[in-house]
């Protein structure tokens, strides 16, 4: 930790507190750069601006930088359909990491605990979640470190009352419809009576799963990422693979990419699309399909992004899924190859241009081609990947199709010299530079 810059996630509450109070105390020692982020998940009203106020107080007193930031968990847990806690989760952790690599700090510290620990082993193991979700929380993955994972929530608290330090009480946390607050208060007190010390046990167990699980290192790799963000996974690779590895890769690498912890019954189904026929897939949990393709499973959000028909004006610009789509006009007609740019007859057009995921039954007239095309089948020509085929964004005027975007436009709309007025409709994906010549 010598030198290094450490942003600390403050609740208020009893672990963070005494989190940062340690970290304080070894600054100067160790010359750390600390940065206190609050994060407010907007659920909890006053009770919300109390704890941020609180923490503040604590950071100001301290001599510590304190930075507050909101997350929007209600909008979020609408797109996804996850739980209000998997919401806030990946939320709370994407707003921490965005701001470590904006302000180019080494660490991330959470006051994570021994109990916290046992109750993530409990509830991922009643749930049928495999090895790596019950080998229990890490003591570091990636930037994330939990220096207070060995303590138990009394050691915690009563140090900080022994020396007068004060923290905030979560209402919520006495809710026992929250599975993880029934766990705390329903379940572990039942297993204490087995074993005052369960907490610790079921920490020496995850820890000593976890450490079996990180020495196999020489199994070949199955997987990949594409530049979409899409999980691939080679099944000619995966068919030689035991079931516990491949468990465990395409496990990890969904915690890693998309915060979602594998269950065993999806598991199972991937499984059967790396023996199954090109073409079929299934649907995972948090927004998450995978389809069978040709030597690949493709695992990917069902809808990265809002793909509604959105109305695309000339001289305007429209977000669609992973895309922008642009709209100008020009005076000149430049011949090219580039299928990410078309060039349409404005004139041909009828009524509004709209960007929208085409429908099944459509059809085109593909440019240069040989009359009507179902779309179906025309995605099948371009070997469209079965995740995008109908989230794939095609420009319509009031009739028909006149762009498949990044692909071909309908001939009906090509330019010719009795062409009067030009537009030049472009696709590029996010982060990448528009050309607005």
């Amino acid at each position: 930790m010598q030198d290094d810059k450490i942003l600390v996630a403050l609740s208020g509450g009893s672990d963070s507190v005494l989190l940062l109070y340690f970290l304080e105390k070894i600054r100067k020692k160790l010359n750390l750069s600390l940065l206190a982020v609050h994060v407010n998940h907007g659920l909890r009203g006053d009770d919300a601006d109390r704890d941020m106020e609180f923490c503040s107080r604590v950071c100001r007193s301290m001599g510590v930088d304190f930075l507050s930031v909101m997350i929007d968990v209600q909008t979020r847990m609408k797109e996804s359909g996850i739980s209000v806690e998997m919401a806030a989760r990946e939320l709370r952790y994407r707003a921490l990491e965005d701001i470590r690599t904006a302000r180019k700090f080494d660490k991330i510290a959470t006051g994570h605990n021994i109990d916290d620990n046992a109750e993530t082993v409990l509830i991922n193991l009643v749930k049928g979640k495999g090895p790596e979700a019950v080998a229990g929380i890490p003591v570091r993955r990636g930037p994330v470190i939990r220096p207070m994972l060995s303590l138990n929530k009394i050691e915690i608290e009563s140090w900080l009352q022994s020396r007068g330090v004060e923290w905030v009480e979560d209402k919520s946390n006495s809710d026992t419809s929250i599975q993880r607050n029934f766990m705390r208060h329903k379940v572990i007190p039942l297993l204490r009576e087995i074993n005052p010390d369960a907490a610790n046990a079921i920490f020496a167990n995850s820890k000593m799963l976890r450490s079996l699980l990180e020495t196999v290192s020489d199994v070949p790799g199955c997987t990949s990422i594409d530049g979409s963000g899409r999980l691939l996974v080679d099944t000619v690779t995966a068919a030689g693979i035991s079931d516990h590895f491949l468990y465990r890769e395409i496990s990890i690498r969904l915690i890693e990419n998309f915060q979602l912890n594998l269950k065993l019954r999806n598991f199972n189904s991937l499984k059967k699309l790396v023996e199954d026929q090109p073409g079929r897939g299934i649907a995972l949990a948090g927004g998450l399909s995978a389809f069978r393709e040709q030597n690949r499973i493709v695992i990917g959000k069902s809808d990265l992004t809002a793909t509604h028909p959105t109305p695309l004006k000339p001289g305007t610009s429209v977000k669609f899924g992973r895309y922008w789509i642009y709209s100008c006009e020009v005076d000149d007609f430049e011949r090219s190859t580039d299928r990410n740019v078309a060039y349409i007859d404005a004139g041909k057009v009828s009524g509004a241009l709209t960007v929208k995921c085409a429908s099944r039954g459509d059809a085109f007239h593909p440019l240069n081609g040989k009359g009507s095309r179902k779309i179906s089948d025309f995605f099948n020509d371009v070997k469209l990947p079965s995740l995008e085929k109908w989230s794939h964004p095609v420009v319509y005027d009031e009739d028909n199709i006149v762009w498949v975007c990044g692909f071909r436009a309908d001939d009906r709309y090509k330019v010719t010299e009795q062409t009067k007025k030009i537009y030049k409709l472009e696709i590029k994906e996010d982060g990448q530079n528009h050309d607005q010549r």
